[in-house]
């Protein structure tokens, strides 16, 4: 490494607010009597909005079909604005019956549930020893009390599944059909404990109140060392701020008090584990990371350390008047370069320029390197390839159309990452042979085939191939026109064939980018049956035979794993969009191409252009805008004692020992790996530069380096380091466990053994289930009072809602087994595959999200609900996000008639309303000309954020910035209600924030297409499912389940001690 010129800082240092404490414990004031929340206002006296008829027979006319028609284009579909402005909502709606909700609301008896408190509080902490859960009382797998049992009191609906009966014309579970009237008196909100009655641990629990001021989380307080409690729950808003240690934003660890030793992370039995998402996106008030120019003063690079190669950080002390400085990674004494020399204070030892060097200040910084050390090759402008499948499956249902106007509309609206570097983009369309297209010429392309897609080649060289948005605008036009995409009745010489050469125009693509590396972006309509990567239909669908369903989410051949593992060593990533009629696409072989390269999958079944042309719009959209770092190498360090284990997530493959290639990062890029001890964890080998020279001297640290190419072609190392500190006491680490880290670790590892095929899907429930009972049964054994070790379930404070996230995994998608003899939650071999591939890439926030769905009811918003939350003190009202209405528990319990419900699990939404629903309210939310539901969101619909933290409004082929976002909102929405407007805001807002959510379903009571009874029912994760032989349990049967399994290891250990014991007395 050559010598660092002196760098030239410059800028000023911006003060963040001092606001909060460190280590606010993971739901801290959400349980317990000092709890106050936002409670549902009162309703306005006469008729409710929502309470008037069902949908007239003209409103739902032609909502009946069960196929989607042959795709017709839509009128003026050259104009994205049109384009842009509905998204697709799924047709369900004829009668058909549902599992019988509980009374109306509210009912003749006290509902389980009900009383004063907020949603899952009570009086004393759940899992504290004076009050824990009772769970000794049924045997090991036992059914619950069944609903309506007198212990309960009032009406409980039938299990998940069952047959309900009723009288004809009677919806289930409720008196009549005539509508029920809101009373005229505040309410209680849903899923509230009854009086006496132990609250079920929800994640409701630690939900904030609606409308509230937003948390602000100081990652290290006041200049101290962090202290022991996790953060806030990433499915929380708040705000992050750098005083020294990363904030959660970026780094997430499975527990933040780290055992000292093996024997001590051992006997915890928590995986110690760390979940990176480096390049994600600040949230409005949270300040950017700061840039660390180091190319001005002649192309040094950063300090470091010369004998372990750690960055410079708050933990660096520096001694000997700043000649020397030791690094808290590993200990070593080192001296000052002389282009970072600076003299420190004596009176605390602290750099005399730390105000201008960011890296000893803040945990993120972002360095911009001209050293060629850090080069591999010469940095050049962001390159992409987009494949669209042109083929009879992408033609006929509208797919190719909807694809090629969502990267119109991307350059037309300048908004390609690096356009205004030199960024380029080369398109190829594929049905049996493969389209390339010259852009060069005076604005009219040209087309050239190549029919062998047995050994594809570019006929093309990469000046032709490759063009800048203003060229490839000429390009998008020629396809449209040479295959009829807006009006395929007109496609010359016959319909389009049928031969799909996916594996082939990838492989064209991977040519076409080995030099320069970048992105790829795939989009097919149906199975690769010819040329390069041609794929056999194996079967699909469900599956009842175990073994058979794990052969089928093996891959059929290796071509595409290959395929992306040399991609992903070319700096070349993938990302695949599948949108298929078909039942089966073997999306097991398929998805194994963007896993192995780096990328993302998604799969929409079903797919109708009516309903799904913006799903895929927001997807592309998405996925091109996310883009933030190419030619990616990612480095993982930490403090003496520990080392880095198994890789998980969005990245290529380990390069040069723990070096881990990424080949393209965007902002929902994810990366986890687990964390192992090579010994006694060393601390107190530096000290620390933030505020005096012990801050960080007995703490651990741990430090992300990506070294990267931005967008402008200039070479950046960003580096994240926090530091946790270290424990000898057992109970330190339950109390800091991060839940939200915990469940993404392990289910990720979960999901990568199911997918590999390596693991029925049985024996990975049974591992997840095994895990979750052994971690409780040590914390029961080793940190309970021995005067509260009584029969009854106790469970830690931060780990409390670890069983039903666990519960509502083995009852996902990616997990719940086949049911029996019920055509009731059947989960085909794609989904199950999609499912398994999303587990494995995405963040904390939508894997709890998954594991427990967010359902809020719409019918009766809270006062705040729909409107921008209260800022904080000091903050401007500008960014803040839409406040959510506060989460209902996820039971059947809680339907009925009069009501709406949308459910979020982090893929899709799903919209529930029952028959008594006001169809003036349904026909302000959705359109339904087309013959299916779409929502209506004005004239443009929110697809990214931009880098000031401020929401853009994607319309007529440019963003719009709305200085008052709720007011412009409003003013895209014509003929619209004040509750039709802040629903459609609520909706926004959640798919404006998780690029993966595609579809919107709306699954109506009793609908006739199944919708209700796959898509919504199976979310309802706290009822039982009487058709699944397996993981059917309800909520508390599974905390019984839990239970039974930790006395059982209570009571092995003692006849275990009581035999070792009896033993001894044969020796003298």
């Amino acid at each position: 490494m050559s010598r660092y010129p002196d760098p030239n800082y410059g800028g000023s240092i911006p003060n963040p607010p001092q606001q909060g404490s460190i280590g606010t414990p993971y739901g801290q004031n959400a349980v317990g009597p000092d709890m106050t929340m936002a409670q549902p206002p009162m309703q306005p006296q006469g008729t409710s909005l929502l309470h008037q008829r069902p949908l007239p027979p003209e409103a739902s006319a032609g909502l009946q079909q069960q196929q989607p028609p042959m795709y017709q284009p839509q009128a003026d579909v050259n104009s994205i604005a049109s384009g842009m402005s509905n998204i697709g909502l799924q047709d369900s709606s004829a009668p058909q019956n549902y599992p019988a909700p509980a009374q109306p609301y509210p009912a003749p008896e006290q509902p389980y549930g009900a009383s004063t408190q907020p949603y899952g509080a009570s009086t004393q902490p759940y899992g504290t020893s004076t009050q824990p859960y009772d769970a000794s009382t049924q045997p090991y797998g036992a059914p619950a009390q069944p609903y309506g049992a007198s212990d309960y009191g009032g009406q409980r609906p039938a299990a998940y599944g069952a047959p309900a009966t009723y009288q004809q014309g009677q919806a289930p579970g409720m008196p009549s059909l005539e509508p029920q009237m809101y009373p005229q008196q505040p309410q209680e909100p849903l899923g509230s404990p009854a009086v006496g009655e132990p609250a079920l641990p929800r994640p409701t629990a630690i939900e904030p109140a609606c409308g509230s001021k937003r948390e602000i989380y100081n990652s290290v307080a006041d200049g101290s060392a962090p202290g022991v409690g996790p953060p806030p729950a990433s499915r929380n808003d708040f705000i992050g701020v750098d005083t020294g240690s990363c904030t959660p934003r970026f780094m997430r660890l499975t527990v933040n008090s780290i055992p000292v030793d093996s024997s001590m992370q051992g006997t915890s039995s928590i995986p110690l584990g760390l979940i990176l998402t480096p390049f994600a996106d600040p949230e409005p008030g949270e300040a950017p990371v700061l840039d660390v120019d180091l190319t001005t003063a002649g192309g040094g690079g950063p300090l470091r350390c010369p004998k372990c190669n750690g960055y410079a950080n708050p933990g660096f002390r520096f001694v000997d008047s700043g000649n020397k400085f030791y690094c808290n990674l590993c200990g070593q004494e080192n001296d000052t370069p002389s282009e970072h020399m600076c003299a420190t204070n004596p009176a605390n030892g602290l750099r005399l320029d730390i105000d201008y060097r960011h890296e000893f200040r803040y945990g993120s910084v972002d360095y911009i390197v001209g050293n060629k050390d850090y080069f591999a090759t010469d940095p050049t402008p962001p390159h992409f390839v987009v494949c669209v499948d042109v083929s009879a499956s992408g033609i006929s249902t509208g797919l190719a159309a909807v694809a090629v106007q969502s990267v119109q509309s991307i350059l037309e609206a300048n908004a390609l990452p690096g356009g205004s570097s030199g960024a380029k983009i080369g398109i190829i369309t594929y049905d049996q042979s493969l389209h390339f297209y010259d852009g060069r010429g005076d604005g009219q392309a040209r087309v050239q085939y190549v029919p062998d897609t047995s050994d594809p080649f570019i006929p093309i060289g990469p000046e032709a191939f490759f063009q800048p948005p203003e060229r490839a605008i000429s390009v998008i036009e020629m396809i449209s026109n040479t295959f009829s995409l807006m009006d395929p009745s007109q496609l010359k010489g016959g319909p389009p064939p049928s031969g799909n050469a996916l594996g082939a125009a990838v492989v064209a693509a991977k040519q076409a980018l080995s030099e320069i590396g970048g992105k790829v972006f795939v989009v097919t309509g149906g199975i690769p049956s010819v040329g390069s990567g041609k794929l056999e239909r194996r079967g699909g669908g469900s599956v009842s035979s175990e073994e058979r369903e794990k052969a089928l989410l093996k891959d059929e051949t290796p071509f595409y794993d290959d395929l992306g593992s040399q991609m992903a060593e070319l700096q070349i990533s993938v990302d695949m969009v599948i949108a298929t009629q078909q039942p089966y696409v073997d999306a097991a072989s398929l998805l194994r191409l963007p896993r192995a390269s780096g990328g993302r999958g998604f799969l929409l079944t079903n797919f109708d252009y009516r309903k799904d042309d913006v799903s895929v719009r927001k997807i592309l959209v998405n996925a091109i805008w996310g883009v933030r770092a190419l030619d990616a190498m990612v480095k993982v360090r930490a403090s003496k004692g520990l080392e880095t284990g198994e890789y998980m997530g969005s990245f290529g493959r380990p390069q040069r020992r723990n070096d881990v290639i990424a080949p393209v990062m965007g902002v929902d890029s994810v990366m986890a790996l687990e964390l192992k001890h090579d010994g006694q964890i060393q601390t107190n080998l530096g000290g620390g530069s933030m505020m005096s020279s012990s801050a960080f001297a007995n703490n651990v640290c741990i430090q992300c380096a990506i070294l990267y190419t931005d967008l402008a072609g200039r070479r950046r190392i960003r580096v994240h380091t926090m530091f946790p500190p270290k424990t000898t006491v057992l109970q330190d680490t339950f109390r800091s466990a991060d839940l939200d880290a915990v469940v993404a670790i392990m289910c990720m590892r979960a999901a990568n053994a199911a997918f590999s095929g390596s693991r029925v899907l049985s024996k990975v429930r049974e591992a997840l289930i095994e895990k979750t009972a052994h971690i409780l049964f040590v914390y029961r054994k080793f940190c309970n009072p021995p005067k509260s070790q009584s029969t009854k379930l106790v469970l830690p404070e931060t780990l409390k809602l670890l069983p039903v996230m666990i519960l509502g995994i083995l009852k996902s998608a990616a997990f719940r087994p086949q049911p029996s003899g019920q055509n009731l939650g059947v989960v085909s071999t794609d989904e199950r595959a999609a499912a398994l591939l999303f587990l494995s890439t995405a963040r904390p926030q939508d894997i709890t999200t998954f594991a427990y769905p967010r359902m809020v009811l719409l019918s009766q918003l809270d006062e705040f609900a729909g409107f921008p939350r209260t800022p904080q003190d000091g903050f401007p009202p500008e960014g803040e996000p839409i406040a959510l209405p506060a989460s209902v528990p996820l039971s059947s319990e809680f339907l009925a008639d009069e009501r709406m419900f949308l459910v979020d699990n982090g893929l899709r939404l799903v919209l529930w309303y029952g028959k008594s629903c006001s169809s003036e309210l349904l026909q302000e939310i959705f359109d339904t000309s087309t013959g299916v539901y779409r929502l209506r969101l004005g004239e443009g619909i929110p697809f990214i954020r931009s880098k000031n933290c401020l929401l853009k409004r994607f319309r007529m082929n440019e963003f719009l910035l709305p200085t008052k976002r709720l007011a412009a909102f409003r003013l895209t929405i014509e003929g619209q209600g004040e509750i039709a407007m802040r629903i459609s805001a609520i909706i926004t807002r959640i798919l404006e924030s998780k690029s993966n959510l595609t579809q919107v379903i709306v699954a109506p009571s009793g609908s006739s297409d199944g919708a209700e009874q796959n898509q919504y029912l199976p979310l309802l994760i706290e009822d039982k499912n009487i058709a699944l032989a397996q993981s059917g349990w309800s909520y508390k049967e599974f905390l019984k389940v839990a239970h039974r399994r930790i006395m059982d290891k209570m009571a092995q250990e003692r006849a275990q001690k009581d035999f070792q014991a009896w033993e001894m007395l044969g020796y003298q």
